[in-house]
Parts: structure tokens; sequence; C-alpha cells
């Protein structure tokens, strides 16, 4: 995010777990992945393992992930 704008899709892993963290330390609680957005998962995969390690999924089907950012493994 740019000054609250899409700045475009990160060019890695490392800043895509980055722009979360951000996201999250400014006050964001859940992160989601509908189904349109799973690619992101697979695409980085560092994100992926990120999120699994350090917070919790309160859903995951094939249609959506969510993560809780509130709930910190």
């Amino acid at each position: 995010m740019k000054e609250g704008e899409y700045g475009g899709r990160p060019p890695d892993d490392r800043e895509a777990i980055s722009e979360l963290e951000k996201m999250h330390q400014g006050g964001a609680d859940y992160v989601a992945f509908t189904w349109p957005a799973l690619w992101w998962l697979k695409y980085y995969p560092g994100l992926h393992g990120h999120l699994r390690r350090k917070y919790t999924s309160i859903l995951d089907n094939s249609r959506a992930v969510v993560f809780d950012l509130r709930l910190e493994r």
C-alpha cells in the first residue's frame, strides 16, 4: 500500500510479509484470500508459510482462507 492505495503486487515473499505486517501494525485484524485471490498463497509460499506459522486460520476451504491476525500462535 502506498498512501492508502494499492501499490501493485509485491516482488517477492519478503516484501509480501513486510506489507502484511505493516497492515497488521496499522490495525488490520484479519487477512482473507477469496477464490479469485487464492493464487497468492501458491505464488508467495513464504507468505503462506508465515501466515500458517504465526497466525490462526479461522476459515480454510476451496473458496476462501481467512487468518485472524489477533490470534498469534
